[in-house]
């Protein structure tokens, strides 16, 4: 049931304005009791109690119904004026200027003042409240009153998505006029309790809003109007940066306990750098939406911010507000904004390269072999790793004890130095020096079983696993071979793959064909990995984003701007060398009689599970240590939101801090410094990341368009009746074909011929490729044209 006006927050505050004198209030303006009097006779009473105001015609808001447009310059509280006016017009109703009188209203369109924030709740109701519900529940006005010198706009600011302001040409209807929406809405104007107007100055809540109002503020867009915003910024050129705005965003919600701010904050920002061509405005609303409506179910950040849910349409309509100033600024500006925050990346860089030798060393090394050193530095980490026994782990900081075996993706388009980082990284970081006994296996990727058999294979009919060595390392040169080889029907690679980058038990099972059974047991084997990624390439690697593949891999770019010339490249240093691990012990590759590798003092049992009294625990700063505890926590209760591809961060991060500490020559556990460096490579490696999604998706969507656009012409064919070729399946084959071999290519165009004469074989083949072509240049999917010696084939322009 509707509550009565005497139980809203919003006349208990009235109650106790009027009761107390401690409020500042404007000495010139107050509300009158208007209580049982005609028009006429409340019209008279406002304009004695200090306010300016004009005649409305019946059934409207409209302050220039009967005065017409130059209203703002006849509303009067001149007594015969007044009289005049109703005299002609009794039922005419009552509309207050209040810029002109010297007030500010804050129009609620919320019923309850519980679904506002504290601060802004409580400013409010130190307000002289107006009910526009017959006082049934919070909506309504609340007055101020302006200190002299003083005035304010129509702009709401951060109140936007709550109601309006009525300030300089403001008008609000007051009682006893009849209210339009009466009968519809249960309208009706109500003063619970007349008296002095407060001056704005007592709400400090409500000018926070006002002055971060934008100068020349945009009303709301309407709802098919945002719908077109969402639908127009659709780009993605800039994707890291929307990390970085929900980064931002949760951060707010957390830090500064305004839940509504932090959300306002994070839409005006992200439509604005949509606008830009960061990244699609939807994936703004929806995100920002989810991670909004996900906070109320935070009780601690509730019962700091003094509400439990959200205001009806508070989202939406903070939406259409964002949207609306978006569009007031200039994208140029935006780009100019979202450059200096690269600056400040590329600052952080130049500091991750200069922080010690070890590292000054890797970047020189890499510009002296015309080399990225990210692409370098991605290839040596794995084999600097290799080099840490498998007993060596991180203490178990979250679950057990974790080990160090890590995948790094380096990211370049076709020709862009993966081949070059990776030789350059095994002339820089030769890992023979570093280990005891055979240097490190280098392996291409195969399957599951494959990847077992680099360590140990079955001793067949003896019944003894014959243990070849305890550390390899897979190096996949393009990321098509691990596709085809992890979507081969029946494939485990990428289920192997995920366990032994967790260090966790390999094998085990028990097959029928004996070759098979090998067990490789936790902490007792080292695997690394790189991998060469095209970003066109890669979206099937994404596809697996729920099964864990992509988050646990490090991104790094082998493409860098700041390669220098051949002229200016600098001196080559020596190569890194490392000495083994404190106690590493020798073994030989050949295995014994019993079919386990020969240690100096004992025997290498890969199929034995590892005492804890074997681990040997790296050292992890306190600080460091709950940090990690901290976000686990977070995750794990759904405090905070994660990017499902960020769900092994901080353990990377780790796992990275672990080989600069071992790239600096230190084996005794990792510092502070260690952990802010690997938050700059994790930075990196997230901003790679996303580029390669991002065009990974875009590459996707167009090949799914033109499929689209193909599989319409047929059905157009059928439907109109044009009678189809005998043999219209091998022509729809060859469509495909080149759809998908243009889509694939690393080139803009192809050569005709070239293209014909690698998908057809005889003439009859031939035939109808052309006819296929023919087709795909009709619909406007491709297009050929003379070039050179011969006719080039590609794909279509987009229409924008």
């Amino acid at each position: 049931m509707p509550r009565k006006h005497t139980n809203t927050p919003a006349s208990q505050a009235n109650s106790a304005l009027t009761e107390s004198s401690a409020a500042e209030t404007n000495p010139s303006l107050y509300i009158p009791n208007v209580n049982g009097l005609t028009l006429a006779e409340a019209a008279l009473a406002y304009a004695a109690a200090g306010w300016f105001l004009v005649p409305v015609r019946p059934g409207t808001k409209s302050p220039g119904s009967a005065l017409g447009k130059e209203w703002p310059d006849q509303s009067s509280r001149d007594a015969e004026q007044i009289e005049q006016w109703w005299d002609e017009n009794p039922d005419h109703g009552i509309a207050l200027h209040v810029g002109k009188s010297g007030a500010i209203v804050f129009d609620l369109d919320v019923e309850d003042l519980n679904d506002l924030p504290a601060e802004m709740r409580e400013g409010l109701c130190k307000g002289r409240f107006q009910s526009t519900r017959k006082g049934a529940n919070d909506r309504g006005h609340y007055v101020f009153g302006v200190p002299v010198g003083e005035s304010y706009g129509n702009s709401a600011g951060a109140f936007r998505t709550f109601g309006e302001v009525r300030g300089k040409n403001g008008v609000i209807i007051a009682a006893p006029t009849p209210h339009v929406d009466a009968d519809s809405k249960g309208g009706g104007y109500l003063w619970p309790e007349p008296g002095p107007v407060p001056l704005v100055s007592e709400a400090p809540q409500l000018l926070e809003c006002l002055r971060a109002a934008p100068e020349h503020e945009a009303p709301l867009l309407a709802p098919d109007k945002m719908k077109a915003f969402l639908d127009t910024y659709t780009r993605s050129e800039r994707m890291p940066a929307f990390a970085g705005l929900i980064k931002t965003f949760e951060r707010e919600l957390k830090e500064n306990g305004s839940r509504h701010e932090a959300m306002i904050n994070a839409l005006a920002m992200g439509f604005r750098e949509a606008i830009a061509g960061a990244y699609p405005a939807d994936d703004v609303y929806t995100t920002v939406q989810r991670v909004f409506k996900k906070s109320f179910e935070d009780k601690e950040l509730s019962a700091r911010e003094g509400r439990t849910r959200p205001s009806r349409d508070e989202f939406v309509r903070g939406a259409q507000w964002a949207a609306a100033q978006a569009l007031l600024v200039d994208p140029e500006e935006t780009l100019a904004r979202l450059n200096r925050d690269e600056v400040a990346l590329e600052e952080r860089v130049e500091a991750f390269w200069t922080a010690n030798k070890s590292l000054e060393n890797l970047r020189q090394y890499a510009h002296a072999r015309g080399c990225s050193p990210w692409g370098v530095f991605g290839s040596v980490l794995p084999r600097v790793l290799a080099t840490i026994p498998p007993h060596v782990v991180l203490p178990g900081l979250v679950g057990t004890p974790a080990g160090l075996n890590l995948f790094v993706a380096l990211v370049a388009g076709s020709g862009g130095g993966k081949g070059n980082a990776e030789g350059v990284a095994r002339e820089y970081f030769p890992t023979e020096n570093a280990l005891v006994g055979e240097d490190l296996c280098e392996s291409e990727v195969g399957s599951g079983n494959g990847i077992l058999k680099l360590f140990a294979r079955s001793g067949k009919g003896s019944g003894d696993q014959v243990n070849v060595r305890n550390r390899a390392m897979i190096v996949v040169d393009e990321v098509d071979s691990f596709i085809a080889e992890a979507t081969r029907p029946s494939s485990n690679t990428s289920a192997v793959l995920r366990s032994a980058w967790s260090g966790k038990l390999l094998g085990g099972d028990r097959y029928v064909d004996e070759s098979k059974n090998v067990t490789l047991q936790q902490y007792r084997y080292r695997l690394t990995m790189t991998m060469g990624v095209q970003p066109e390439q890669a979206e099937p690697l994404f596809e697996g984003t729920g099964g864990g593949t992509p988050q646990r891999f490090l991104w790094l770019p082998t493409q860098d701007a700041t390669i220098p010339h051949p002229d200016d490249q600098p001196h080559e240093p020596e190569p890194l060398i490392l000495n083994p691990w404190p106690g590493e012990k020798a073994w030989t590759v050949e295995p014994d009689n019993e079919g386990h590798l020969s240690l100096s003092d004992g025997r290498l049992f890969l199929e034995k599970p590892r005492r804890r009294g074997e681990l040997e625990f790296l050292g992890i700063p306190e600080t460091i240590a709950r940090e990690v505890k901290l976000a686990a926590w977070e995750k794990n209760t759904g405090a905070r939101e994660v990017n499902p591809l960020d769900g092994h961060a901080d353990l990377t991060r780790l796992k990275v801090a672990v080989g600069l500490m071992r790239l600096d020559g230190r084996t005794n556990g990792i510092t502070e410094e260690d952990w802010q460096l690997a938050s700059v490579v994790m930075e990196v490696s997230n901003r790679t990341r996303d580029m390669v999604r991002a065009k990974a998706v875009e590459k996707q969507s167009r090949l799914n368009l033109q499929r689209g656009k193909a599989e319409l012409e047929r059905k157009i064919v059928v439907e109109e009746g044009i009678e189809e070729r005998k043999d219209e399946a091998q022509i729809k084959k060859y469509v495909d074909a080149i759809l998908r071999k243009l889509g694939l290519a690393d080139d803009d165009d192809l050569l005709y011929n070239a293209l014909k004469k690698s998908s057809a074989k005889t003439d009859a083949q031939r035939e109808l490729f052309d006819i296929a072509a023919e087709r795909l240049v009709a619909t406007g999917q491709v297009e050929v044209c003379k070039k050179g010696k011969g006719n080039r084939i590609k794909l279509a322009e987009k229409e924008m």
